[in-house]
């Protein structure tokens, strides 16, 4: 009787063992294919937020791909001001352009990019952060970070079926400046003896440089970032924003520069910018012939050598884009963004348009653009790396020291405006 009372027991005790044994594997199983399940939603979710961003990107980088701005649909001139006063190139990587172009939208309807993924739309919209802007602005000088970019913008997106859900990515400023080539390059004016010429290189060294001319608006946008920054002469109401920043101290100009992640160009590096190399393909010339012109390697033809050679040229429409002179503004208004005077990297501004200042460690009293629109272009100083002085602090005639040969007398009485650009460079980049 004892024994088959333990048998059955034992049978209850090994029933029950394989019933808890089951029910934990199905459990198990269950648990397992909701994970699986979870996964594959969480990475079909992911997908969907950076084929959002790729979109987002796009308007980045792009600008005003629907002409919106130059059509007026969009009203930003409070945000980047008068379309007519510049080109789209203006738009590109412009944090204010993201901030109008969405506020337009969410005028409309919530502020979203339609995504298709495995045959289903899915909208992602673009929130917006505490201050209600749709961006947090992102420099190395305020942010301490691997991969905090020298200067960029951060955005949120998050799912409509999933809010929280949120992606944030780095949109980084890459329309901004352009890659110097490594080469061996030459300082200054060509030397009548080749073995006096100065030569410099940047092997294993990136060197970006601003392609324009840094705007009222970018300094608006600083001041906005940085409530410690004061500028005795800026006042961004009275400015037009697209046009170049022209009125800051040249420590004020450094200082904004570092806020950029970068610093004010160099004299040498604007050299090397804007002389035309005699032969591309081949980085380490051992004699470096270089024009006085950005737009030719040849330093006899050209407008500016007619102009400087013939009393009589008439200076045409077509010559403005290569040198924006004095002779210039009864034809049209000199524009920041534009691709006038453009050099063989992209530097626009190399001749004429706004005077500009640079470092020049070598040569501090060397360091001023006076090619400028204040000129004619029977003028010297239309003359790559012809440079004048300016002693950064004053705008009056008396703060400039020009040339002998350069007539100042149409400089009397005027408030004179000096533009800049920044540079960064690098060693790995």
């Amino acid at each position: 009787m004892l024994k088959k009372v333990l048998k059955y027991k034992i049978l209850l005790i090994v029933i029950v063992l394989l019933s808890v044994i089951i029910f934990s594997v199905t459990l198990y199983l269950i648990k397992s294919k909701n994970n699986a399940e979870q996964i594959r939603q969480g990475k079909d979710e992911v997908e969907v937020l950076i084929k959002a961003s790729k979109s987002l990107k796009r308007i980045w980088q792009s600008g005003d791909l629907d002409s919106l701005w130059k059509s007026q649909d969009l009203d930003c001139t409070d945000l980047l001001g008068d379309p007519s006063q510049t080109k789209d190139t203006y738009l590109r990587c412009n944090p204010d352009f993201i901030q109008c172009y969405f506020e337009h939208l969410d005028k409309i309807y919530r502020p979203h990019f339609t995504v298709l993924h495995k045959n289903i739309k899915q909208k992602v919209y673009l929130n917006k952060f505490n201050d209600k802007k749709y961006y947090q602005l992102l420099t190395k000088s305020t942010y301490v970070g691997k991969n905090v970019p020298h200067f960029g913008i951060m955005v949120e997106l998050t799912l409509q079926n999933n809010l929280k859900n949120r992606l944030r990515i780095i949109l980084k400023d890459v329309c901004s400046d352009v890659l110097l080539p490594q080469r061996i390059y030459a300082f200054g004016p060509m030397p009548k003896d080749h073995k006096k010429d100065w030569k410099w290189d940047n092997f294993n060294r990136s060197i970006f440089i601003d392609k324009h001319l840094v705007s009222n608006r970018d300094i608006r946008e600083w001041i906005a970032h940085d409530s410690n920054i004061k500028l005795a002469h800026f006042s961004a109401e009275s400015m037009k924003l697209s046009q170049p920043a022209t009125t800051l101290k040249i420590s004020e100009m450094r200082k904004y520069c570092n806020f950029r992640g970068k610093e004010l160009l160099h004299a040498h590096v604007f050299d090397a910018a804007t002389f035309l190399p005699m032969d591309m393909s081949n980085p380490r010339p051992n004699v470096i012939i270089r024009s006085p012109w950005s737009y030719s390697r040849v330093s006899k033809e050209g407008y500016l050598y007619q102009a400087q050679t013939n009393e009589n040229y008439e200076v045409t429409k077509t010559d403005c884009t290569y040198a924006f002179t004095a002779d210039c503004l009864k034809y049209f208004k000199y524009q920041n963004y534009n691709d006038w005077a453009l050099s063989f990297l992209g530097i626009s501004g190399s001749l004429g348009g706004y005077m500009e200042v640079f470092e020049n460690i070598s040569h501090p009293e060397q360091n001023l653009k006076a090619s400028s629109f204040y000129f004619p272009a029977s003028s010297s100083v239309h003359r790559l790396a012809n440079r004048s002085y300016w002693d950064g602090v004053g705008f009056n005639q008396n703060n400039f020291k020009f040339s002998e040969e350069v007539d100042v007398n149409s400089l009397r009485g005027q408030e004179l405006q000096v533009a800049f650009r920044c540079m960064r460079q690098s060693d790995h980049d």
